[in-house]
Protein backbone atom coordinates (compact mmCIF):
# COMPACT_ATOMS: atom_id res chain seq x y z
CA UNK A 1 0.00 0.00 0.00
CA UNK A 2 1.39 3.68 -1.10
CA UNK A 3 2.07 5.87 1.88
CA UNK A 4 0.45 8.55 0.04
CA UNK A 5 -2.85 6.67 0.41
CA UNK A 6 -2.66 6.19 3.82
CA UNK A 7 -5.79 7.87 6.14
CA UNK A 8 -4.69 10.62 8.15
CA UNK A 9 -5.54 14.33 9.30
CA UNK A 10 -2.82 16.12 7.79
CA UNK A 11 -3.19 18.61 5.11
CA UNK A 12 -1.50 17.92 1.79
CA UNK A 13 1.48 20.64 2.80
CA UNK A 14 2.24 19.58 6.34
CA UNK A 15 2.33 15.61 4.85
CA UNK A 16 4.93 16.97 2.15
CA UNK A 17 6.70 18.72 4.83
CA UNK A 18 6.97 15.42 7.15
CA UNK A 19 8.37 13.42 4.48
CA UNK A 20 10.82 16.18 3.68
CA UNK A 21 12.07 16.33 7.19
CA UNK A 22 12.16 12.46 7.65
CA UNK A 23 14.32 12.20 4.28
CA UNK A 24 16.93 15.04 5.11
CA UNK A 25 17.43 13.50 8.51
CA UNK A 26 18.11 10.22 6.79
CA UNK A 27 20.39 11.54 4.41
CA UNK A 28 22.50 13.88 6.93
CA UNK A 29 22.41 11.02 8.61
CA UNK A 30 24.63 9.03 6.09
CA UNK A 31 26.54 11.85 5.09
CA UNK A 32 27.83 12.24 9.03
CA UNK A 33 28.64 8.52 9.66
CA UNK A 34 30.70 9.05 6.40
CA UNK A 35 33.00 11.26 7.52
CA UNK A 36 33.29 10.13 11.23
CA UNK A 37 33.03 6.39 11.45
CA UNK A 38 31.30 5.13 14.32
CA UNK A 39 33.43 4.86 16.96
CA UNK A 40 33.50 1.90 19.59
CA UNK A 41 34.99 1.94 23.36
CA UNK A 42 37.32 -0.70 24.26
CA UNK A 43 37.75 -1.56 27.73
CA UNK A 44 41.41 -2.73 27.64
CA UNK A 45 44.27 -2.23 25.14
CA UNK A 46 44.74 -5.23 23.08
CA UNK A 47 48.40 -5.56 24.27
CA UNK A 48 46.30 -6.05 27.83
CA UNK A 49 44.94 -9.62 26.75
CA UNK A 50 46.36 -12.49 28.66
CA UNK A 51 48.25 -14.44 26.16
CA UNK A 52 47.61 -18.21 25.27
CA UNK A 53 49.22 -20.96 26.79
CA UNK A 54 49.77 -24.38 24.99
CA UNK A 55 48.73 -27.23 26.99
CA UNK A 56 51.09 -29.53 24.55
CA UNK A 57 54.15 -30.34 26.80
CA UNK A 58 55.74 -31.77 23.79
CA UNK A 59 56.75 -28.18 22.44
CA UNK A 60 57.51 -27.26 26.37
CA UNK A 61 61.60 -26.49 27.03
CA UNK A 62 62.73 -29.38 29.90
CA UNK A 63 64.76 -27.86 32.56
CA UNK A 64 66.55 -30.05 35.15
CA UNK A 65 67.34 -29.11 38.87
CA UNK A 66 69.99 -31.54 40.06
CA UNK A 67 70.55 -30.56 43.21
CA UNK A 68 67.08 -31.86 44.50
CA UNK A 69 66.51 -34.22 41.53
CA UNK A 70 63.51 -33.60 39.35
CA UNK A 71 63.00 -32.41 36.68
CA UNK A 72 59.91 -29.90 34.91
CA UNK A 73 58.99 -28.10 31.81
CA UNK A 74 57.56 -24.87 30.57
CA UNK A 75 55.76 -23.11 28.13
CA UNK A 76 56.79 -21.67 25.00
CA UNK A 77 57.81 -18.15 25.92
CA UNK A 78 58.38 -18.85 29.41
CA UNK A 79 61.56 -19.09 31.57
CA UNK A 80 63.17 -20.63 34.69
CA UNK A 81 65.13 -18.41 36.95
CA UNK A 82 67.11 -21.52 38.88
CA UNK A 83 69.76 -19.26 40.40
CA UNK A 84 68.71 -20.47 44.13
CA UNK A 85 68.24 -24.81 43.07
CA UNK A 86 66.09 -24.58 46.73
CA UNK A 87 63.32 -22.26 44.84
CA UNK A 88 62.96 -21.94 41.13
CA UNK A 89 60.68 -19.14 40.09
CA UNK A 90 58.93 -19.87 36.36
CA UNK A 91 57.30 -16.89 34.64
CA UNK A 92 56.86 -15.07 31.11
CA UNK A 93 58.42 -11.97 32.26
CA UNK A 94 60.56 -11.29 35.41
CA UNK A 95 58.21 -9.37 36.81
CA UNK A 96 56.16 -12.70 36.93
CA UNK A 97 58.82 -14.41 37.74
CA UNK A 98 59.61 -11.89 41.15
CA UNK A 99 56.01 -12.03 42.18
CA UNK A 100 55.36 -15.87 41.90
CA UNK A 101 53.50 -17.07 43.88
CA UNK A 102 52.10 -14.50 45.88
CA UNK A 103 50.20 -12.84 43.10
CA UNK A 104 49.93 -13.33 38.88
CA UNK A 105 50.32 -15.78 36.68
CA UNK A 106 54.30 -17.02 38.06
CA UNK A 107 55.15 -20.31 39.50
CA UNK A 108 57.21 -21.06 42.33
CA UNK A 109 59.09 -24.60 42.95
CA UNK A 110 60.46 -25.07 46.21
CA UNK A 111 62.05 -27.69 48.76
CA UNK A 112 61.37 -27.29 52.17
CA UNK A 113 62.64 -29.57 54.90
CA UNK A 114 60.33 -32.21 57.00
CA UNK A 115 60.39 -33.36 60.36
CA UNK A 116 58.34 -34.96 62.75
CA UNK A 117 56.38 -31.62 63.38
CA UNK A 118 56.69 -30.17 59.90
CA UNK A 119 54.47 -31.99 57.30
CA UNK A 120 53.26 -31.18 53.79
CA UNK A 121 50.09 -30.86 55.86
CA UNK A 122 51.67 -27.58 58.66
CA UNK A 123 52.99 -26.12 55.30
CA UNK A 124 50.03 -26.25 53.59
CA UNK A 125 48.36 -24.67 56.58
CA UNK A 126 50.69 -21.82 56.43
CA UNK A 127 50.25 -20.99 53.20
CA UNK A 128 47.02 -20.68 52.78
CA UNK A 129 46.14 -19.15 56.70
CA UNK A 130 43.32 -17.38 56.79
CA UNK A 131 41.62 -18.99 53.73
CA UNK A 132 39.37 -21.41 53.83
CA UNK A 133 41.36 -23.78 50.73
CA UNK A 134 39.89 -27.42 49.48
CA UNK A 135 42.15 -30.14 49.94
CA UNK A 136 42.65 -33.35 47.53
CA UNK A 137 45.39 -35.74 47.80
CA UNK A 138 46.95 -36.33 44.04
CA UNK A 139 49.81 -38.18 42.78
CA UNK A 140 52.84 -36.20 41.00
CA UNK A 141 54.88 -38.71 39.00
CA UNK A 142 53.31 -41.75 40.77
CA UNK A 143 54.00 -40.10 44.09
CA UNK A 144 51.18 -39.35 46.83
CA UNK A 145 51.02 -35.77 47.23
CA UNK A 146 48.25 -32.93 48.63
CA UNK A 147 46.94 -30.26 46.69
CA UNK A 148 45.35 -27.22 48.18
CA UNK A 149 43.08 -24.65 46.36
CA UNK A 150 41.69 -20.86 47.31
CA UNK A 151 38.62 -19.30 46.00
CA UNK A 152 38.38 -15.41 46.09
CA UNK A 153 35.34 -13.72 44.24
CA UNK A 154 34.87 -17.32 42.39
CA UNK A 155 37.91 -17.28 41.11
CA UNK A 156 41.38 -19.03 41.97
CA UNK A 157 43.74 -16.84 44.42
CA UNK A 158 45.57 -19.24 45.64
CA UNK A 159 47.12 -23.10 44.21
CA UNK A 160 49.74 -25.36 45.18
CA UNK A 161 50.71 -28.73 45.27
CA UNK A 162 52.77 -30.93 48.18
CA UNK A 163 54.81 -33.77 47.25
CA UNK A 164 56.53 -35.21 50.06
CA UNK A 165 60.48 -37.00 49.10
CA UNK A 166 61.87 -38.14 52.07
CA UNK A 167 62.83 -35.73 54.62
CA UNK A 168 62.07 -32.85 51.64
CA UNK A 169 58.83 -31.31 50.19
CA UNK A 170 58.51 -30.22 46.85
CA UNK A 171 56.07 -27.86 46.82
CA UNK A 172 54.52 -25.74 43.60
CA UNK A 173 52.82 -23.21 44.12
CA UNK A 174 51.36 -20.16 42.05
CA UNK A 175 48.46 -17.45 42.37
CA UNK A 176 45.75 -16.84 39.72
CA UNK A 177 47.46 -19.10 36.88
CA UNK A 178 45.37 -20.70 35.07
CA UNK A 179 44.20 -24.34 36.68
CA UNK A 180 44.95 -25.27 32.78
CA UNK A 181 48.21 -24.67 32.46
CA UNK A 182 49.16 -25.04 36.46
CA UNK A 183 48.08 -28.78 36.13
CA UNK A 184 49.75 -29.29 32.85
CA UNK A 185 53.21 -28.11 34.68
CA UNK A 186 52.76 -30.25 37.91
CA UNK A 187 51.83 -33.20 34.93
CA UNK A 188 55.27 -32.35 33.42
CA UNK A 189 57.36 -33.16 36.64
CA UNK A 190 59.33 -35.81 37.06
CA UNK A 191 61.59 -36.93 39.55
CA UNK A 192 64.94 -38.77 39.36
CA UNK A 193 65.41 -42.96 40.15
CA UNK A 194 68.32 -41.99 42.72
CA UNK A 195 69.63 -43.81 46.00
CA UNK A 196 71.70 -41.16 47.43
CA UNK A 197 69.51 -38.65 49.90
CA UNK A 198 68.71 -35.49 48.80
CA UNK A 199 70.54 -32.33 50.62
CA UNK A 200 68.19 -30.29 53.12
CA UNK A 201 67.77 -26.88 51.26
Amino acid sequence: MSLWRVKHTLSPVVEYAVVAVVASYGFLAIYFSSLQPLATATGAPALALPQPVSLDTDAWSRYDDAAFGYAFAVPPGWTADAGQPASVRIGRSAKERAEAPNEGEGIQIQAAALGERQQVENIAAADFAGMRPALYDVSVDGRPALFAVAFENARIARQAVYIPDGDLALIIRAATTDPAVFATFVSTVKFYATETPKTQP
